[in-house]
């Protein structure tokens, strides 16, 4: 089955047309998706504009990049710092 590729921009408009009053399953049947594309949609860009929703997939992406990294690429003194800040920030207690 072919996978639908929807714009941010139009993604945007079904979460807005529901918030203004019409029906879920009016909007779903109106540009043919199941109401649980529709409450993923609303899960993940519930509240967010089409600029910010670019900008979340450029972070996303960009993460997905970070993880998939060589730790052997970074300098000893950079793995280092993060195993520091990342056990200082998770195993802090207070005074």
């Amino acid at each position: 089955m072919k996978r639908k590729k929807f714009a941010d921009s139009q993604i945007a408009m079904v979460l807005g047309q529901v918030d203004k009053g019409t029906s879920v399953d009016e909007v779903c049947r109106k540009i043919s998706i199941c109401q649980q594309t529709y409450y993923r949609w609303r899960k993940k860009y519930g509240g967010v504009i089409p600029s910010e929703m670019i900008r979340m997939k450029q972070l996303e992406e960009e993460n997905k990049n970070l993880k998939n990294l060589d730790p052997n690429l970074l300098s000893s003194a950079q793995c280092s710092h993060l195993i520091s800040f990342s056990f200082e920030d998770q195993w802090a207690f207070p005074p």
